[in-house]
């Protein structure tokens, strides 16, 4: 078939050039999750351990940061008092690897006024690089507190909660899968899964399996179209 030579600008948006993940998202996984048939199917086909009642039973969330919004609940729960941010900044140093008593003068106490400071706080007001470098001289600490900083700023397409999981879940449409996202992905998992006690448990949503960037990703794989066929489904 010969291509024409005239130009034919494309009459409106559609879905058939739409190129955005979270406009797919919004809508026919969203839809789909709201149900619990829905949640079952997916966190089956994703090989989630947990049983079909459990996932039912799930709570899902949509491009959220879980473990900084966890964090910042603790911390505004103890900020102002000087015995309960010391225990908060226990904690937290426990959990992301560091020696309990890591930065608590130097680090943490170090907002206006001798405030604790809030890791994720956006520029110089939270643990900036140029911060942690003006004050951690250790290689190996920075490396830990810049690692806790990319992991609180670390986003879930998809985050699905039971009793017992904890399941993040990448979403790609017409984009590759990269693998430093994957491994921050994965740091931020299984860290708030250790937080809230639970198991950690990750996996894809893509076009097609095919996908290179994809394939080098050990993890479980539902497709687009398979989503939109079970929501079909489940809406007949």
């Amino acid at each position: 078939m010969e291509q024409s030579d005239v130009f034919e600008p494309v009459d409106t948006f559609s879905w058939e050039i739409n190129r955005s993940e979270r406009t797919r998202q919004a809508r026919w996984l969203v839809p789909l999750l709201e149900l619990p048939q829905g949640r079952a199917w997916f966190l089956e086909r994703l090989e989630c351990p947990c049983s079909p009642e459990e996932a039912a039973a799930g709570e899902v969330f949509h491009f959220c940061f879980p473990l900084r919004d966890v964090l910042s609940a603790d911390y505004w729960g103890c900020r102002g008092t000087r015995t309960l941010e010391d225990r908060f900044i226990t904690h937290y140093n426990k959990l992301f690897g560091l020696p309990e008593s890591f930065g608590l003068e130097d680090v943490w106490h170090t907002g206006p006024g001798g405030v604790i400071r809030h890791p994720a706080a956006p520029g110089r007001a939270g643990w900036s690089e140029p911060f942690l470098q003006e004050r951690v001289s250790d290689q190996e600490l920075y490396a830990l507190a810049r690692r806790m900083r990319r992991m609180l700023g670390t986003e879930a397409d998809v985050l699905l909660i039971t009793d017992g999981y904890v399941t993040v879940v990448e979403c790609k449409f017409l984009g590759n899968f990269r693998r430093d996202e994957y491994e921050r992905q994965l740091m931020m998992g299984k860290t708030l899964a250790g937080r809230l006690g639970k198991v950690f448990h990750y996996g894809l949503v893509a076009q097609e399996r095919g996908d290179p960037a994809r394939v080098r990703i050990d993890a479980p794989c539902v497709l687009w179209s398979e989503i939109e066929a079970k929501l079909e489904e489940i809406r007949s």
